[in-house]
């Protein structure tokens, strides 16, 4: 009986041809997957930190009030926010985060950074002036924060913003802008300080992530903090994962045109208002 055996060149030059399609689908999956944008002060990745930095133990934080109450304009409705927040991680950046809200800073400020299922930023003071948009991201306390790095991101985390690493090898904390993800951030931890988290008002954050953005993120519709205060968060329960589908389907009927909310069953309307 004769031996059949293959030319091993042949073998190898038929299994290449047949590598070419899926190298190529590779490839095409890979140019498909978009870049995942640090969560930096817009347009100052290569600027000097600021000259004022607040040191360890230079502000004590409020341990009972814990819970930051945000009002907020989504689309014309106010929604409620309610942020716990984490003194024992992070005393200095709460303690800020504190007296932001006690003085008012925040109040009159928009949001100004959207990016879907990912995050919303803002705290940038120069939001308050609709007619310095192009600028909104840019701005700022002239004060930064020193890393307190303990917490790992999740959904609803409430972290500082800052400088690139580039112009902030030691990763101080911006003294006024903030971000909460929307999405999966994991591969930030141990990067930025996360000092908070969301209780309620998850579902509106979500849904305001989605809204059509500028080439900085930036929402066209102004999306303003009406007010700010302090309270303690045993007051503020989180909501469940029930309470939160009711919210997003809640959100997604206001966006419906009357004569398709009308044709919705009655019961549902019970059940979500």
């Amino acid at each position: 009986m004769k031996s059949h055996r293959s030319n091993p060149s042949i073998t190898l030059f038929a299994l290449a041809i047949a590598l070419i399609p899926a190298c190529t689908v590779m490839r095409k999956v890979e140019d498909m997957v978009p870049e995942i944008p640090e969560i930096v002060l817009i347009g100052k990745k290569d600027k000097p930190s600021p000259t004022g930095h607040l040191q360890p133990g230079t502000l004590e934080p409020d341990l009972e009030n814990n819970a930051a109450i945000f009002k907020i304009d989504v689309l014309g409705r106010t929604e409620r926010l309610v942020i716990q927040l984490f003194p024992q991680d992070a005393p200095l950046t709460v303690a800020n985060f504190q007296n932001n809200i006690r003085s008012g800073h925040y109040e009159g400020m928009a949001i100004h950074r959207v990016i879907p299922n990912y995050l919303v930023q803002l705290g940038d003071p120069q939001s308050k002036q609709p007619d310095t948009r192009a600028a909104w991201g840019t701005g700022g306390l002239d004060t930064t924060l020193p890393a307190e790095i303990k917490r790992a991101h999740q959904l609803g985390s409430v972290g500082m913003a800052r400088l690139g690493d580039a112009a902030n090898p030691q990763r101080h904390s911006s003294g006024s802008q903030f971000y909460i993800t929307t999405g999966d951030l994991s591969r930030y931890d141990g990067r930025y300080t996360v000092f908070g988290q969301v209780l309620q008002g998850f579902a509106a954050l979500q849904k305001l992530s989605t809204l059509p953005a500028d080439e900085n993120d930036n929402p066209y519709q102004r999306i303003a903090i009406l007010s700010a205060r302090l309270g303690p968060a045993k007051r503020y329960p989180a909501e469940s994962p029930e309470i939160l589908r009711q919210r997003v389907r809640r959100l997604q009927v206001e966006e419906m045109p009357t004569t398709q909310q009308d044709n919705l069953p009655k019961r549902l309307w019970k059940k979500i208002w």
